[in-house]
């Protein structure tokens, strides 16, 4: 038995479907229709720098014709004032007027008529666009887009604590280690990638916490985070861990000399002549050098 759903919600349906498209409104004639996969770039055309970030989205657009990207004219300027702006430029088909109660520049990004994404802000423009544009244009799955997403997120994370650990150092340098201390204790590494782990681990070790490294390397797991794993657990005087870490490491680890150098350290602190007379480092070889 078929399940009839009257025509009022079905109409009611589709009004709230194409919400968001009725708001915008074409500044000229020439302005594409709106597509069932799109992008909208809400912006103020008083703003250079939203300005440029149109500019970067339609060039990147050209590579996905599977896309209907619009740039939304959002700020309290008049579609009059839109138009004086934009008429007779290469952008003139792709500019409308929109309304969003979001700060501007910010981007919505639909399939079949589905919002699955935007970026606000505060967000990374430059990052995302491309993968919401490859998804949208059916170049992957949700499951990979989610993917995508959480990567950029990691990367985006990390060049936003570079200059927090650039400060915790200055902080350990000046002799204030405590304050370096509770300055990168309240740092979230949860939502960092290997490379941004790294660097907070290397960081707690120049701190002399080989216990707070541990805690931060031991969720990372690519050779450089093995590799200093492996020193924090000879730094906070588990010689055998270390040696069991740093072992496996031989010829995985890039820096040959390093590695045995710490191999060689173990093996004397431990007694072990024999080992560490194996061992092979280059005369005057200094490890700060590396």
């Amino acid at each position: 038995m078929k399940l009839r759903i009257p025509a009022g919600i079905l109409a009611a349906a589709l009004i709230f479907s194409q919400a968001a498209a009725n708001e915008l409104k074409p500044v000229f004639k020439t302005s594409k229709p709106l597509g069932e996969n799109r992008a909208v770039l809400y912006f103020d055309s008083n703003n250079r720098f939203n300005v440029s970030l149109l500019a970067d989205f339609l060039k990147e657009c050209e590579s996905h014709p599977a896309v209907t990207c619009i740039g939304a004219e959002g700020s309290s300027s008049t579609i009059e004032s839109v138009a004086d702006g934009f008429r007779g430029s290469r952008d003139e088909s792709f500019i409308y007027k929109g309304l969003t109660d979001r700060h501007l520049p910010y981007m919505e990004f639909y399939k079949k008529n589905k919002l699955v994404g935007s970026i606000t802000s505060d967000g990374s423009f430059n990052v995302r666009v491309g993968i919401y544009l490859d998804y949208i244009s059916g170049k992957f799955d949700a499951k990979a887009l989610d993917d995508r997403l959480k990567m950029a997120e990691s990367a985006e994370n990390y060049k936003k604590i570079v200059p927090r650990m650039n400060f915790v150092l200055l902080l350990a340098k000046k002799g204030e280690t405590d304050a370096a201390l509770r300055e990168l204790e309240s740092i979230d590494s949860s939502k960092l990638d290997d490379k941004g782990k790294l660097l907070f681990g290397q960081t707690y070790l120049r701190l002399k916490s080989p216990e707070k490294a541990l805690e931060v390397l031991s969720t990372c797991s690519d050779t450089d985070c093995r590799f200093y794993t492996g020193l924090a657990y000879y730094l906070g005087g588990d010689n055998a861990k270390a040696l069991e870490i740093l072992t496996q490491l031989k010829g995985k680890y890039s820096s040959v000399n390093k590695l045995n150098f710490y191999l060689k350290t173990i093996y004397e602190a431990n007694g072990d002549k024999k080992h560490a007379d194996e061992i092979d480092l280059p005369d005057n070889y200094n490890i700060d050098s590396e």
